[in-house]
């Protein structure tokens, strides 16, 4: 089975090879023009415009790979973010439950409170 990841690292890595002993050779070209040379100046110009070309199209690709992690990480941190807010709202409904009956034991626990007293108060009275 192929492993596409490691072809296209393997084409990466050649067509980088190539782009660089291309630009290698064109710099030489240009030295030997330079020096009462080989090649006409149109021809050098011409391999240099595809030695850029072709770094272009190296660099193109390598952006393409970046922003493509850079979207992978963001759907990550957008997730993460969701679950952190999902989190937060379940702690903020379990606090308010939690809230309503401890409100509601202090009223059972005051209105028995008030009962006892009003007996306190009565038994003063009559006695």
């Amino acid at each position: 089975m192929l492993n596409f990841k490691k072809l296209s690292h393997g084409f990466e890595l050649f067509i980088w090879a190539f782009t660089i002993i291309f630009a290698a050779f064109m710099c030489y070209q240009i030295l030997r023009i330079l020096f009462g040379g080989s090649w006409g100046l149109e021809i050098a110009i011409m391999g240099l415009v595809i030695a850029n070309v072709g770094i272009s199209i190296g660099l193109v690709y390598k952006m393409g790979k970046m922003e493509a992690r850079i979207g992978l990480l963001s759907g990550e941190l957008i997730g993460g973010i969701g679950r952190v807010r999902g989190e937060i709202g379940n702690l903020r409904a379990e606090f308010y439950k939690n809230m309503s009956e401890f409100s509601a034991e202090i009223r059972k626990d005051l209105h028995s409170l008030d009962k006892r007293v009003a007996r306190v108060e009565h038994r003063l009275r009559v006695a």
